[in-house]
């Protein structure tokens, strides 16, 4: 009888056993879920930061306020104020521009808004009105001589001119006992004439100048010519035979020339002959030159 209480007793006691550790079993499981639950919660909570939301912003009109009232609207919802200052009729210190305009829609309230303020009615200054400008002085264009026409004999103040060059004797001088060396090394006292010629060439090429004393003589009265003994160039005086150089635009040339000792030249010759007729394009630039007594 014992042994049969036994079996039925511990046929009742597994049962309940395995009714324990369930429970434990089920108790467990559900504490351990919980707990990664929450570390894995709180991790992803700490390391993504709630965003902060911004909303758009409705710029005020602050046209017409004071300075001050206009500055602290825009502050207060975060604007930032730019203040500039202008001369207008309206009254002083207050808003007459704003840039953006009343009731623009901004992304965020934390733009910048330029407001120009009042400096009132500018005053007006006696300011004299500017002096006129005096015209310059009309100048008369430089005449230009006509050319010279073939044969012309010329004074010692006139100028030669064919085809845009333009010959000119611009100095002048005369002696009755002018000291020279001849060519045998002794001292001759001439009648001689130092003359020089400018020229202006306007063609843009330089001039060939080729003569020799037959281009210069005297003359008498009765029209008997006498030639030339020496010629002589420059302020050295250096004797020379005949002359064949360029002649640039702008050059001068000196040149001495002189009779010997014949005293019935000295005292019959009239006039001195200038007659260029050798130098390249130039044809007849011919001077009469008076010999003073």
């Amino acid at each position: 009888m014992s042994s049969e209480r036994k079996k039925i007793g511990e046929l009742l006691l597994w049962p309940l056993i395995a009714t324990i550790l369930g429970g434990a079993i089920v108790l467990f499981l559900e504490y351990d879920t919980n707990f990664f639950k929450s570390d894995f919660t709180s991790v992803v909570n700490a390391s993504t930061p709630t965003p902060t939301l911004e909303l758009p912003c409705l710029v005020p009109n602050v046209i017409g306020l004071e300075q001050s009232a206009a500055e602290t609207s825009l502050i207060n919802l975060g604007l930032q104020p730019v203040r500039s200052n202008q001369y207008d009729n309206s009254a002083t210190g207050t808003v007459i521009y704003q840039d953006p305009q009343p009731q623009t829609l901004l992304e965020t309230c934390r733009s910048e808004v330029i407001i120009i303020v009042s400096l009132g009615t500018p005053i007006p200054t006696n300011t004299p009105l500017p002096s006129p400008t005096p015209m310059p002085p009309t100048l008369a264009p430089t005449p230009i001589p006509p050319d010279t026409l073939p044969g012309t004999v010329l004074s010692v103040s006139d100028v030669w001119k064919q085809e845009n060059i333009i010959l000119n004797v611009d100095k002048y001088e005369f002696y009755h006992h002018y000291q020279i060396t001849n060519w045998a090394g002794t001292q001759d006292h001439v009648l001689a004439f130092i003359i020089r010629f400018s020229l202006e060439n306007k063609t843009g090429q330089d001039i060939l100048l080729t003569f020799d004393k037959s281009n210069f003589f005297a003359q008498d009265d009765a029209g008997t010519q006498y030639a030339f003994e020496y010629m002589l160039l420059g302020a050295e005086n250096k004797e020379i035979g005949g002359y064949n150089e360029t002649f640039r635009n702008g050059q001068q040339l000196l040149i001495t020339i002189a009779f010997g000792n014949d005293t019935t030249v000295n005292s019959r010759a009239t006039n001195m002959i200038v007659n260029v007729t050798h130098l390249s394009r130039i044809v007849e630039a011919k001077w009469s030159i008076e010999i003073p007594r």
